[in-house]
């Protein structure tokens, strides 16, 4: 089994307590919506609840708005005996399952001319659904290129992309599907 992780410590270093907080403001929208559907309370209690309940939504969602992307962003690609690829967050959350016999291609975008910039890799899968990864280096690149089995003869760079084009993954890594040259 091979495994590669993709994320930056720095970046799951921040969005992990976001998320915990996002939860908090959320349990604290409900307790203060239980509050005061159940208890029979003054007009400055009610007040009170209805100021805490209006912030802590408030600030749930600005928090929300910004850890969502990273929740469905790859941090780490596994791949089976069988060449199965587990596409799944920093969480350890599964976000897609890749057969091995099913046609995928990648696409690096930001890493800039020496690769000493920090993009994306975009997983292209056969019914076209786009997986991103979380924002990686060149040199992470280059770690999941080595892992999986991609050699340099089969990265072409094309306008500051480094494209893998069609394959498969069979248990021995990858095998390029034939194309038919198109004008």
């Amino acid at each position: 089994m091979r495994s590669v992780g993709l994320g930056q410590w720095l970046y799951f270093a921040w969005h992990l307590p976001t998320v915990l907080l996002v939860a908090l403001s959320a349990a604290m929208v409900l307790w203060m919506a239980r509050s005061l559907a159940r208890e029979h309370l003054g007009p400055r209690a009610r007040q009170l609840r209805w100021t805490v309940l209006g912030w802590s939504a408030v600030f749930g969602s600005l928090l929300s708005v910004v850890a969502w992307p990273y929740l469905h962003a790859v941090a780490r690609v596994s791949v089976d005996g069988d060449g199965t690829w587990h596409l799944r967050n920093y969480l350890g959350v599964e976000l897609a399952t890749v057969p091995p016999g099913e046609v995928r291609s990648l696409r690096a975008d930001d890493l800039g001319g020496r690769r000493w910039g920090a993009g994306q890799v975009h997983v292209v899968r056969a019914r076209g659904e786009t997986l991103d990864t979380v924002r990686i280096g060149g040199r992470g690149f280059e770690r999941l290129c080595a892992t999986l089995g991609y050699t340099a003869a089969m990265q072409r760079e094309a306008f500051g992309a480094v494209i893998i084009p069609a394959h498969t993954y069979s248990a021995h890594g990858p095998v390029v599907v034939p194309t038919v040259a198109s004008r």
